[in-house]
């Protein structure tokens, strides 16, 4: 679980930092952050944790179950985001110069 975060985070950090098309949700987070001038990071959690939560209702509500939901679920939503921002921290600007030669 912990090698499967921080690979993620640095997949995710090496898509929206090289500016190259994320995938939607990652784009809405990447939009959502410049225009309230945050870290992406720290977008994520709470963009994750509040597409969890509202998951967990509809899942109880209509399925009465927490259908696929586990512990790794709760783990990534929390999570996720940080290893983010500490890959953007170690890696962001390595990539832009490797890429770009600035």
């Amino acid at each position: 679980m912990l090698l499967s975060l921080a690979v993620t985070a640095f997949g995710v950090s090496l898509v929206v930092n090289m500016g190259v098309v994320p995938n939607a949700p990652d784009g809405l987070v990447q939009v959502i952050a410049e225009k309230i001038k945050r870290r992406f990071g720290d977008v994520k959690v709470v963009f994750d944790c509040s597409h969890v939560a509202v998951s967990l209702v509809l899942s109880l509500a209509l399925m009465h179950n927490l259908g696929g939901f586990g512990v790794t679920t709760a783990i990534s939503a929390l999570f996720l985001g940080h290893v983010i921002n500490i890959a953007n921290k170690l890696f962001a600007q390595r990539f832009v110069r490797a890429a770009f030669r600035k």
